[in-house]
């Protein structure tokens, strides 16, 4: 059996993040043959597959395996229950795609497991629900409580390795694991490795810029994906913490007609709405009407002029990828589930999220844009970028791929609040 294939182990070049606008409106005379990737991308969502060497697992066999596993999931963890300890996808030495679960027992009857015969299972000694509990005290007494005697940047669930990842500042890992070890946790649980703080990614423009504004305040960041609301209204997703200015919420989005690093407020898009962030929701995302429907919705994702074909979810180890305006595509993969994690705006009350951890770069000025799942030579949309810890410059200039870590908003949690609400694609 082949090892698990990561882009952690892929030359840190190929994994960076940087994202893009979905949706445009014709008055900004969008022609996709103008999009052009900045130096250290691609112009291509092909020539970044083929960079990070994953075009032989892209079968359209082992896309079924994914999507059968995401479909799955749910029905494996009821079955489980207390003894579910994780799923991923994983790959044997001729490049086909299984699915793989953890259990802490075997006294289990799954019918969705027995009947699936592209499901390995395998016995651990943490559950998911353990593994949890011990991330959750680790969130609030040390990631997001500045009074803590010693800080962990961030942390997150390892399926693969039945284990928890904690990310410690440089120089600080004896310090913080004989400190964890003293307070009683469970060492066999913890691996440490020196990463620095994730941040809401939002200064610096990529693909269709916008800007969020109230009253004087205003924040740049990234559109994410055209939506259309009750089939009558159309709408821009982008990251909730993009609306949480310094001493107020934005009511507005406008275009940003200026050039990289700079702000110029142009066309009024509509006003903000749908705010799961702010109200404590836990879901990093907002939206942005489109008054009036003045501006045509696009199913295109600008760099490269191509279309989105739908939404999808992102089972562990799956493959994302994400556009960005100044550097061009960037895959990676999907390296835990869905947990609590802070998304903290400076000055600003601290708020939690529901996020996915991917080892993909991530710029500011990142935040809101769209994370697209690859299948069948198709794109469809998975995400909505949050934080990251480390800038895509970093990475191309060898950062250490082991620490390198970004969260995205899940999309399908956000448009399950709003079953009104469906992404403008094109079928």
């Amino acid at each position: 059996m082949k090892s698990i294939f990561s882009f952690k182990n892929a030359i840190a070049v190929a994994a960076g993040m940087a994202i893009s606008f979905i949706g445009y409106a014709a008055d900004n005379d969008y022609r996709p043959e103008e999009a052009t990737a900045g130096k250290p991308g691609f112009r291509t969502i092909d020539e970044a597959i083929d960079k990070v060497g994953i075009r032989k697992y892209l079968t359209p066999e082992n896309a079924q395996v994914t999507s059968n596993a995401a479909d799955n999931t749910e029905r494996i963890i009821s079955d489980l229950g207390e003894y579910y300890a994780g799923t991923w996808i994983a790959y044997d030495d001729k490049n086909a795609a299984y699915q793989v679960v953890a259990t802490t027992s075997t006294k289990f009857s799954s019918k969705a497991i027995q009947d699936d015969k592209n499901i390995k299972v395998i016995v651990v000694k943490y559950s998911h629900k353990q593994l949890m509990d011990v991330y959750e005290d680790l969130l609030f007494k040390y990631i997001t409580n500045s009074s803590a005697p010693f800080e962990i940047t961030s942390a997150s669930l390892d399926y693969q390795n039945n284990a928890l990842v904690v990310r410690v500042n440089p120089g600080e890992i004896e310090k913080v694991s004989n400190a964890l070890k003293e307070l009683g946790y469970d060492m066999g649980m913890l691996y440490f490795i020196e990463a620095r703080k994730p941040v809401p990614v939002a200064t610096i423009y990529h693909g269709q810029p916008i800007l969020l504004k109230g009253g004087v305040e205003r924040q740049a960041c990234t559109a994410g994906f055209n939506s259309i609301v009750d089939g009558l209204y159309y709408n821009v997703i982008t990251a909730g913490h993009c609306i949480d200015l310094p001493s107020q919420v934005a009511t507005e989005g406008n275009f940003n007609n200026g050039g990289p690093g700079i702000e110029s407020s142009g066309m009024f898009i509509g006003n903000v709405w749908l705010d799961e962030f702010t109200n404590n929701h836990q879901i990093d995302a907002a939206s942005v009407s489109n008054w009036n429907n003045a501006h045509t919705p696009s199913p295109i994702l600008r760099s490269g002029g191509v279309p989105i074909r739908g939404v999808r979810s992102s089972p562990v180890a799956s493959f994302v990828c994400a556009d960005g305006w100044m550097s061009g595509w960037r895959c990676g993969d999907v390296t835990g589930p869905v947990t609590l994690s802070p998304v903290n705006q400076p000055g600003r009350p601290n708020r939690l999220a529901m996020l996915i951890s991917t080892n993909l770069c991530g710029t500011r000025g990142d935040s809101g844009g769209p994370v697209v799942l690859y299948k069948d030579a198709n794109l469809y949309g998975t995400g909505l970028i949050s934080t990251a810890n480390t800038s895509c410059e970093d990475v191309i200039g060898g950062g250490n791929p082991t620490s390198r870590i970004s969260q995205f908003q899940p999309l399908d949690l956000y448009l399950a609040k709003y079953p009104g609400i469906q992404l403008v694609y094109q079928p």
